[in-house]
């Protein structure tokens, strides 16, 4: 009965349940008659539509289940968010989540056109199709891949229904661009804004939880670690060439290829340089750096090898943020937290949230002091640049 894939299916069974309202006196016929004959109405284009913070309203629902079995198991009572109209007060920021949805469209949609402009190369076309037939056969899927189905599909312009190949399918599920978003109170914890994809009712995987390569993001976590360790910004590392004949022979190079010099401290992490960085790891020593990584709250085991540098750590989004805040927060931690109260309908208040002591602190004030300079130090003037270039912030 999809709208979208079986228009028809859709309006027959509408117009039966009318037909029953109609025979059960629950509509009159002139006005029965008059719905029968109105055509399907669908806007499927606005995120919004089904409601703007749905992926956070899934981890609220978890947290908010757990919190009222507990207090049924202290208490002795039945309370259920089901049967009992509670009303769950969160710490999100409405406007805020507006605007990372508003961000989300604006940002992905052209990010989505040229990824599949990019596609439309000979050698980028052979590869996905490559990829889409090695995806076809580990599910089992080779009999028939030529056989047209009709799906419902999610573009930036809208949904819309289309005739297409198992093979088509994959290759339109590999070059879909996603994303996850999250913005919290570096000093609370609480979360005020959380995006966990591009749209939850065909994608519902949240990529504010699952666990990814950090990248360079790890980078800003070895560089603190260092500077715990006495570094200092203006101290300068090497960015001669290496090759490291103990990994394979393992040559780690930057981003623009070039080598040779130094560069301090900080202009290394400011221009995520690769060189530079895995000199800085073999400095500094891989404990070091581990057991800041374990403070900071991260579930994933570190690998004790040179590319740690470069981030073939994993961790999700949700982790991270909760680290960073520690740059932001004199070097203290923060659990992050997502319901502020629950209370009866009546008012009666069944929980609140209360602010715990600090956690033990992880990094001196010094060093988030340095990393918030040299962080702020690459949105100015390295990679981060384009923050205020495009988008004006």
């Amino acid at each position: 009965y999809n709208p979208r894939i079986h228009p028809e299916n859709a309006v027959r069974r509408r117009n039966i349940v009318i037909g029953q309202m109609e025979k059960y006196g629950y509509l009159e016929k002139e006005l029965a008659d008059s719905l029968s004959h109105l055509p399907l109405m669908m806007d499927y284009a606005n995120l919004e539509a089904e409601g703007p913070a749905n992926y956070f309203m899934v981890w609220v629902r978890k947290q908010a289940d757990k919190i009222l079995e507990e207090i049924n198991q202290k208490a002795d009572t039945t309370w259920d968010i089901e049967k009992n109209g509670l009303i769950i007060h969160t710490t999100l920021n409405y406007q805020l989540q507006l605007s990372a949805l508003d961000a989300f469209r604006e940002h992905l949609s052209i990010m989505q056109k040229r990824l599949l402009k990019q596609y439309e190369s000979p050698a980028l076309k052979n590869k996905l199709e490559q990829l889409a037939e090695k995806e076809l056969k580990r599910l089992g899927l080779t009999e028939k891949k030529e056989q047209l189905q009709k799906q419902e599909l999610f573009s930036w312009d809208g949904f819309y229904s289309d005739s297409i190949t198992k093979i088509d399918s994959i290759k339109q599920a590999l070059t879909l661009l996603h994303a996850g978003l999250l913005a919290i109170d570096p000093q609370t914890g609480s979360v005020k804004s959380w995006v966990g994809g591009i749209d939850f009712r065909t994608h519902p995987y949240d990529q504010v939880l699952v666990h990814r390569q950090l990248a360079s993001t790890f980078k800003p976590l070895l560089y603190a670690a260092s500077l715990e360790d006495g570094k200092m910004p203006c101290d300068y590392l090497d960015n001669d060439a290496v090759t490291l004949k103990d990994f394979e022979g393992w040559k780690p190079e930057n981003y623009d290829e070039s080598a040779g010099g130094k560069y301090s401290v900080a202009a290394s992490l400011a221009n995520s340089m690769n060189i530079p960085t895995v000199r800085l790891l073999f400095e500094l020593g891989y404990e070091k750096v581990d057991q800041l990584w374990k403070k900071m709250g991260f579930s994933e085991k570190l690998e004790n090898e040179p590319a740690l540098a470069l981030g073939i750590a994993e961790a999700s989004v949700y982790e991270l943020a909760s680290a960073y805040a520690a740059f932001a927060n004199g070097g203290y931690p923060v659990k992050l937290h997502y319901i502020n109260s629950i209370t009866t309908q009546e008012g009666e208040v069944l929980y609140e949230y209360k602010s715990k002591n600090k956690e033990a602190q992880i990094m001196s004030e010094k060093t988030t002091s340095l990393m918030n300079a040299i962080l702020q130090k690459a949105i100015n003037e390295g990679t981060g640049t384009s923050l205020r270039q495009i988008y004006k912030n």
